[in-house]
């Protein structure tokens, strides 16, 4: 487990913005609690209550109804931001379509000057 501790750099004087965060290798097993959780977590095993009963993990790993909600919330969220995105592309294609046309008729009223 690695504790990052923020500083200014060049300086060594430390900060703190009350942001906590903590790197865990989860691929070290030295049966510290750490350890077992990290490995529960990398378990498919839903009958696994070595760390208690983590609703998080429970939820996922065994109630199919719940897993077929969490997917349709997923799914929601997938399709909100693909239509914001597109939203967003239109509008951004729109204003350099104008702004070309623009350009484009003032060459073309320019070369008609005499």
């Amino acid at each position: 487990m690695y504790e990052v501790e923020k500083c200014f750099k060049g300086t060594g004087v430390s900060y703190e913005d009350g942001i906590h965060i903590v790197y865990i290798n989860a691929a070290v097993d030295d049966e510290s609690d750490i350890a077992r959780l990290m490995q529960y977590f990398k378990t498919a095993d839903p009958e696994d209550m070595s760390q208690g009963f983590i609703k998080t993990g429970q939820f996922f790993k065994k109630d199919e109804e719940e897993v077929q909600v969490k997917c349709v919330m997923c799914k929601e969220i997938y399709e909100m931001g693909r239509e914001d995105g597109i939203a967003d592309g239109k509008a951004e294609g729109k204003a350099e379509g104008k702004a070309e046309g623009l350009i484009e008729g003032g060459l073309e009223k320019a070369k008609k000057l005499p």
